[in-house]
């Protein structure tokens, strides 16, 4: 679909214009974390040992994650373990507000924090949508990635209504990998 593609190049232009940004890598592949120029496999601490802290009963230290981009900006890397995450959190109170308890120690101290999410609707992107104050939705210009954006309407819709995050904004609907010789009927 293009949301890491999206993620990574929206941070570094918002970092080029003198904002502080913050990119959160929420994806298990570490894509957003390579691209980034890290290494998923060998960088410590991520997100995900913030989350295994509050899993775990402990309070997180998320400032010992960020690491500074070449790009200009902060990232809060993943590793392939955060997806042991969305079994952890089955069993904790108030599971889908963990990232932003997570994140409050550190939200003041940037203009965007933008977190690129993996392609499934799991106990992280809910995560991700109760700490967001907006949600840029990147779909691929066919009939079946149409059918996916209203999966994660639906799911932006749930959000609001069980009072998860109400104010939840949609920011934009971004259109990616277009191909203009193509009619979509």
């Amino acid at each position: 679909v293009g949301k890491t593609t999206t993620a990574i190049n929206l941070a570094a232009a918002l970092a080029e214009a003198g904002k502080r940004v913050l990119a959160i890598d929420l994806d298990a592949q570490g894509n957003l974390t390579q691209h980034a120029g890290f290494d998923p496999e060998t960088l410590s601490p991520t997100i995900y040992n913030a989350f295994r802290d509050e899993i775990d009963g402990y309070e997180s230290d998320i400032t010992t994650a960020v690491h500074h981009s070449a790009e200009g900006f902060d990232l809060l890397p993943s590793q392939p373990e955060l997806s042991l995450t969305e079994i952890g959190l089955m069993n904790v109170i108030s599971r889908e507000k963990v990232l932003e308890l997570i994140l409050q120690p550190i939200r003041d101290q940037y203009d965007y924090i933008l977190i690129d999410c993996n392609p499934s609707l799991g106990l992280l992107v809910i995560n991700a949508l109760t700490a967001a104050d907006s949600v840029l939705i990147p779909v691929q210009t066919e009939y079946l990635a149409a059918r996916g954006a209203n999966m994660i309407l639906s799911t932006i819709d749930t959000v609001r209504r069980k009072q998860l995050n109400p104010n939840l904004y949609i920011e934009g609907v971004l259109l990616t990998m277009a191909d203009t010789r193509t009619i979509l009927m």
